[in-house]
């Protein structure tokens, strides 16, 4: 038995009962699927209950808005399944995923399936794909697990581990986890930015066998409202759970703290830019902010920055906020972009975003990475 889960918030119907369409098509038909409604508004909860009734395959779950991280966590404390997988309501997979992860890890007693992806476009897709041949797998160990953790964080790769180049594993997507593993770990709740990789991590930490299959068995769909293309949560809020959980990750091995401040200055930058948006979007800072991402003069910025205070335990961002330094929060931000963080697929690049409002005919009849494998 696979028990998948999936976590939604408003999530539009039609979305939905694609992603389930796609779970119906699964060739491998021993699994169950664990939807929980984190206390959506514009969607009322009968609405979802109604929409399961064409599929019996799935338990449904109401909690009050937590977050995604707590709505996983309610799926893994009613999961009893051999194996778990993750799946985000507005994406598909492809027919063969289950019966293809379940029958590479039963050949190789894997606690981690690990397969790839496409992020998916009305105009095309860019798939995430290992350099190693398609269809082909890499078996990982213990002796692993520092490069794997460095991998989750930065998705960088040493000379050593060249076959990777290109592949993406942060996402809990395309993954076929150990049942026991997977619930012996809980997602970061108050985390909202990359709490799939903070899983993944501890994912790995604990994984003995853990397998990269390359195989595209999951279509990520681009959207105008994707989280990935906004963050507005709350910054107290999400940033010192993160900060706390790349601390303990420290402790555990040191030798990670360059991928450690990679990911923590990737963070704050992401953290900082969606409160900023959010505040700018509301009237705040009298529309200063957004004339101040496209300013180009980083001498200003540089210079600007330097004479901030050390930000260690969140008392520059939190300082920041309390004085209403728009501004200066936006330079701190361009000074994280600088630095050289990397945007695998930024917005902008040419691919255009599906939209959540109407039914994506385009997509549906051509069933972009969806029938790949």
């Amino acid at each position: 038995m696979v028990d998948v889960i999936i976590a939604v918030r408003d999530m539009p119907l039609h979305l939905l009962q694609r992603c389930l369409s796609s779970l119906a098509a699964q060739t491998y038909r021993d699994f169950q699927v664990l939807l929980v409604d984190d206390g959506s508004k514009a969607v009322p909860a009968d609405q979802y209950d109604s929409l399961v009734r064409d599929f019996p395959f799935v338990r449904v779950f109401h909690q009050d808005p937590l977050g995604v991280s707590a709505a996983r966590n309610l799926a893994l404390e009613h999961s009893t399944g051999e194996f778990v997988a993750f799946v985000d309501g507005d994406d598909t997979v492809a027919p063969g995923f289950l019966s293809e992860a379940t029958g590479l890890q039963k050949e190789s007693d894997a606690d981690v399936v690990s397969g790839c992806f496409a992020w998916t476009y009305v105009n095309g897709e860019v798939p995430s794909t290992p350099s190693f041949p398609k269809g082909e797998h890499r078996l990982y160990g213990e002796k692993d697990r520092q490069f794997l953790c460095r991998n989750l964080l930065s998705d960088k790769v040493d000379p050593e581990h060249a076959e990777l180049s290109g592949f993406y594993n942060g996402s809990c997507s395309a993954k076929l986890y150990r049942g026991s593993l997977a619930r012996s770990v809980r997602f970061a709740e108050g985390v909202a930015y990359r709490e799939d990789r903070f899983y993944n991590i501890s994912i790995a930490r604990r994984a003995g066998r853990y397998l990269i299959v390359n195989r595209l068995w999951y279509s990520y769909v681009q959207y105008e409202s994707s989280a990935a293309h906004g963050v507005n949560h709350s910054l107290r809020d999400a940033f010192r759970p993160s900060m706390h959980f790349l601390g303990e990750l420290y402790r555990w091995d040191p030798a990670l703290l360059p991928e450690i401040t990679w990911t923590r200055r990737d963070i704050t930058e992401k953290l900082l830019y969606g409160d900023l948006l959010a505040r700018d979007q509301k009237g705040a800072g009298k529309g200063a902010i957004l004339p101040y991402l496209s300013d180009p003069d980083f001498s200003k910025l540089l210079s600007a920055c330097s004479r901030l205070p050390d930000d260690r335990n969140g008392n520059l961002i939190d300082s920041l906020i309390r004085g209403k330094h728009w501004e200066l929060l936006v330079l701190v931000i361009r000074c994280y972009l600088l630095l050289g963080l990397d945007r695998r697929v930024p917005a902008g690049n040419g691919y255009q975003l599906f939209s959540k409002d109407a039914p994506d005919r385009d997509h549906q009849d051509n069933g972009k990475g969806t029938n790949r494998s």
